[in-house]
Order: structure tokens, then C-alpha cells, then sequence
């Protein structure tokens, strides 16, 4: 059995076109990682950023499902970190883990999507938002609401205003 954090450090991020012995080993690390004995703090960053930009979504299922049996303060602080990156499929990636592990800290850098001109950045933020039962979101919300354009993102919304 290789170490999970040998096999995540060598795998940065895993290929786009990933093997199938490759992606044995890494359905097999996360199985080992969703043991709490295994689980280590300096992983979840590891696991984070093996994330690529799959088409299928069944990578990203698994490794959130994982990551969600993690202690919630370890995670947090890498996602609220990984919703200011530069690059807006990244920023996505980690709005959809922090949909599963809400964080306090991650609110800033959620609001900020919100706000972006990219219609999905804007739904996939308010998605995870939705989650939050916070006053302030609820002000963005609302301001989100006046100018807002895209009808999913409208829904979502529309929700979280009806948490009040």
C-alpha cells in the first residue's frame, strides 16, 4: 500500500487522461484516507490541488466525500485560501468542496464570486452560499437579486433570501 501522502505529492494535479491502474491507486488512497486513523492535516491540501479539470465529475465526488470525513477546521482554511486563486475553474473546484464544508472564512471569497461576471462562477458561488444562514450573505443576496440575470442563479437566490 503506498502512503497517501507520497502517492498525493507525486500527483500534482493527477493527469487529465488518468490510467486505470492510476486511477485504482487513488480510488484506493481515498478509501484508506476516509479511515480517521489515516487522515492527516497535511493531506487535505494534497488532496485538494490532485483536483484537474475532469470532464465527468466523478473524481471531484469522491475526493469531496473524503475530504468531508476530515475535521472541518483543517479543511476550511485551505478552501477559504484556494477561493482567491487566480484561476476561475480552481475558484469553482473549491466553492464545490466548501458546498459540503461550509467555513466561516470562506464567505469572503464566496461574496466575491458572487459578484463575478461569469454565470456559472456567479450560480456555483451561490450554491455554496446557500448552505450559510448569515445576515450579511442575505444583504448580497439581495443586491445579487436586483442586477442578477441568469435564472438558476436567480433560484438560488431567491433561497437564500427565504432563510430570513
Amino acid at each position: 500500500m503506498v502512503n497517501p501522502t507520497v502517492f498525493l505529492e507525486k500527483h500534482q494535479p493527477l493527469p487529465m487522461d488518468v490510467s486505470a491502474e492510476l486511477q485504482a491507486e487513488f480510488v484506493e488512497i481515498l478509501l484508506v484516507l476516509r479511515d480517521k486513523e489515516a487522515q492527516t492535516e497535511q493531506v487535505v491540501p494534497l488532496l485538494l490541488n490532485c483536483w484537474n479539470d475532469w470532464e465527468d465529475g466523478h473524481h471531484q465526488e469522491a475526493i469531496i466525500a473524503t475530504l468531508a470525513r476530515f475535521p472541518p477546521e483543517w479543511v476550511g482554511p485551505h478552501l477559504a485560501f484556494g477561493l482567491c486563486d487566480q484561476n476561475t475553474r480552481r475558484r469553482l473546484w473549491f466553492a464545490e468542496v466548501a458546498k459540503t464544508i461550509p467555513w466561516h472564512s470562506c464567505i469572503p471569497g464566496l461574496l466575491k464570486m458572487l459578484a463575478a461576471e461569469d454565470d456559472l462562477e456567479r450560480f456555483v458561488a451561490a450554491c455554496a452560499l446557500e448552505v450559510y444562514d448569515d445576515p450579511e450573505i442575505r444583504e448580497h443576496a439581495a443586491r445579487q437579486l436586483a442586477v442578477e440575470h441568469d435564472e438558476e442563479t436567480i433560484e438560488v437566490l431567491e433561497a437564500i433570501l427565504e432563510k430570513a
